[in-house]
């Protein structure tokens, strides 16, 4: 039945003996002399006890690695139903073309929706093995990492690769438009937060004595940026309060314990909560940023 169902191109179908060791003398008996392969338990046959198997039992797993038919055959068994059986548990095989579509959908529409520039990343494509392009530009936390390595696993294993690529350096990711786009200037984009946004714990200000476009694009032919001539771009500074290091909205002796913390070398802050607990703002923590908390709290 094996060699029927490989003879009739399902070779994704692999037949394995497991015997226990003390018999593997009578091999010969099993395999009637085929290339069939054999896999000793050794004593005291712990995937025998696991899989709960007797002798001439038969097992069928799915291609998850999982038991879908325990039967013991002594007495014979179907042949079509178990050929049935194993043919529908086959998973069906993805064409190049399908993986390929498939993966230039995960490089595209929602996952390349963005508001700001730091909604963006650039992401080496897969074109070392004929997958994809050189670069995309993605939603950082939208883009599924995780299924484009399935999938070019997959394009591996069905040995779909006919070419490779030779790229660039990675691009500047570039929100334009509400869209994630490669911009092959090297640097950052030198516009504003307002274009650009601010990570968590700041938000984007304009100040008079700062000048900051507030929009740029790639000119990809020279590799520069171009700007507007305005100062509207801002510039992102903190919102946390001096003080709250645990930024909860209150200032109490739970700050002074993770200020005491930092300060002994017993925690790392942040760059946020470094510039909460610099309390008198000269650049480093120390006992004098405490005694100024503390008397934040006492309201001195």
């Amino acid at each position: 039945m094996y060699e029927d169902l490989v003879d009739q191109g399902y070779n994704q179908v692999q037949l394995v003996g497991i015997g226990k060791s003390q018999h593997m003398n009578s091999i010969n008996n099993w395999t009637s002399n085929s290339n069939v392969g054999v896999c000793a338990d050794q004593s005291p046959y712990m995937t025998w006890n696991n899989w709960g198997a007797a002798q001439r039992d038969l097992f069928i797993l799915d291609s998850q690695g999982d038991i879908v038919y325990h039967e013991n055959i002594t007495n014979g068994f179907s042949s079509n139903e178990v050929s049935n059986l194993v043919i529908s548990l086959i998973p069906e095989t993805t064409t190049c073309d399908e993986i390929e579509e498939l993966y230039d959908s995960l490089h595209a529409g929602e996952y390349t929706n963005c508001e700001f520039d730091n909604d963006c990343v650039a992401v080496w494509g897969h074109c070392d093995v004929g997958l994809g392009g050189c670069h995309y530009s993605v939603n950082e936390e939208e883009y599924p990492q995780d299924e484009i390595n399935n999938l070019v696993n997959t394009w591996n294993d069905e040995e779909c690769m006919t070419w490779v690529c030779d790229c660039s350096a990675e691009p500047y990711a570039q929100c334009l438009d509400g869209t994630c786009t490669s911009a092959y200037c090297m640097s950052e984009n030198p516009a504003g937060c307002f274009q650009t946004g601010c990570d968590e714990g700041y938000e984007c200000v304009i100040l008079e004595e700062e000048c900051v476009p507030s929009s740029c694009f790639c000119d990809e032919f020279y590799g520069d940026w171009f700007c507007t001539e305005d100062c509207g771009g801002g510039t992102c500074y903190s919102t946390q309060v001096l003080g709250d290091i645990n930024n909860d909205t209150q200032i109490n002796v739970l700050d002074v314990v993770l200020l005491v913390g930092f300060i002994l070398g017993n925690e790392i802050p942040d760059d946020i909560q470094y510039f909460s607990a610099d309390i008198n703002s000269d650049g480093s923590l120390n006992v004098l940023d405490v005694v100024s908390l503390v008397g934040i709290i006492l309201g001195n």
